[in-house]
């Protein structure tokens, strides 16, 4: 298999016997040059996963051999590699050898290892020639942006043919590391301030401070979100039901969920989930908006351009009201003098806790009721 990316060009040649002379034994043999395996792991006693490292580019391989070709075995295959990879990983990745399922008969193990494939990113890359006595047993699995091409080579060393891929895989950025700022710090910092203030001049010089001197512990790192796979893990704990049940019933979970969302006051994720899921799968949805019939003077309307039409001209009518008036032109700003204790009282009062914060450090620790009457005291000369 010779793959090949923006800075690497390594050839890795896999052959579908593995090194072992006991009797009924097999494997799969994987022979990288000019590339250095950093790790191994084994993920079976047939098989497993190895690490190559090409010019600072790295590539996983996983050198699959399935004596069975059983749904158990398929299922313990993808189980390990995704504990044992992560997100980042798998975008370099490549799952090949001898599955023992064959690609050219329609099967319940066909439909699981494309489907347990695509929940982590991976589609299956399909010689188009048989590979064993009239069946196509070995092939591949790559990312999904990954450009293939496939070749079948006879060979004396297996009773099985080579598989050769040529491959060019993208050059990934790994997923970004995100800093916040962290609470507890941050509301330290505030709640010392408002004690040791007097008036707002004060208040905001000791933020600052303290800010300027705790700029190394205000932040930190959020740990990576882990993914969630709830289909992936409902397709390799079931041992009895068959793929497209499982995948037809998660489906219609997921569907009949999100519509008891869509006339709620959850109707927000529910659209988003309509706009992510049915994007590109239906037709209707799929270049216009997600609102794609209005009703208007008692008929539905279901012409998109009409449709969008009425939904821009309502949206125009309710940016606009004539009764008030309308701003023109250059307003300067106008200049605020001292607000009173009942003023800055009345504005406390519509703040709530529990909001974002920026990175001012300032927390919304100002807005409890166990600090007002601090926090009043030292507010009124905000705008002096």
């Amino acid at each position: 298999m010779r793959a090949e990316t923006p800075n690497q060009d390594i050839t890795i040649i896999r052959f579908n016997r593995d090194d072992v002379f006991q009797p009924g034994y097999g494997g799969t043999t994987t022979i990288a040059r000019d590339a250095i395996v950093t790790r191994k792991a084994r993920l079976s006693s047939d098989y497993g996963l190895f690490k190559t490292v090409v010019k600072g580019q790295t590539l996983w391989i996983v050198n699959v051999y399935l004596s069975k070709g059983s749904k158990t075995q398929i299922q313990e295959l993808f189980m390990g590699v995704e504990r044992y990879l992560t997100v980042d990983d798998m975008k370099h990745l490549i799952i090949v050898g001898d599955f023992n399922v064959n690609l050219r008969n329609c099967s319940d193990q066909l439909d699981l290892i494309g489907a347990l494939g695509k929940q982590l990113g991976l589609s299956v890359i399909d010689p188009l020639l048989f590979t064993r006595r009239g069946a196509t047993l070995d092939f591949a699995l790559v990312p999904k942006q990954a450009a293939v091409r496939i070749d079948i080579i006879e060979t004396v060393l297996s009773d099985h043919h080579a598989i050769r891929l040529t491959i060019s895989i993208p050059d990934y950025k790994r997923t970004r590391t995100f800093r916040i700022l962290d609470r507890s710090v941050a509301s330290a910092g505030t709640l010392n301030a408002v004690w040791n203030s007097r008036n707002a001049s004060d208040f905001l010089h000791l933020i600052h401070k303290f800010r300027k001197v705790n700029k190394l512990r205000i932040f930190k790192t959020l740990k990576r979100r882990q993914v969630e796979r709830k289909l992936f893990l409902a397709l390799v704990k079931e041992k009895t039901e068959e793929t497209k049940t499982i995948l037809t019933k998660y489906w219609e979970e997921l569907i009949e969920g999100n519509e008891k969302l869509r006339y709620s006051v959850q109707s927000k994720e529910a659209f988003q989930f309509l706009k992510r899921v049915f994007k590109y799968n239906q037709f209707e949805r799929r270049d216009g908006s997600i609102a794609d019939r209005v009703v208007n003077g008692g008929h539905v309307i279901t012409e998109e351009s009409d449709v969008n039409r009425l939904i821009m001209e309502n949206l125009k009518s309710i940016q606009v009201n004539e009764t008030y008036p309308s701003y023109e032109g250059h307003i300067p700003f106008p200049k605020l003098g001292c607000l009173s204790k009942h003023e800055v009282e009345d504005v406390l009062k519509r703040f709530y806790p529990g909001k974002a914060f920026t990175d001012d450090c300032i927390s919304d620790d100002i807005f409890l009721g166990e600090h007002r009457d601090k926090v009043i005291e030292i507010l009124c000369d905000l705008w002096d």
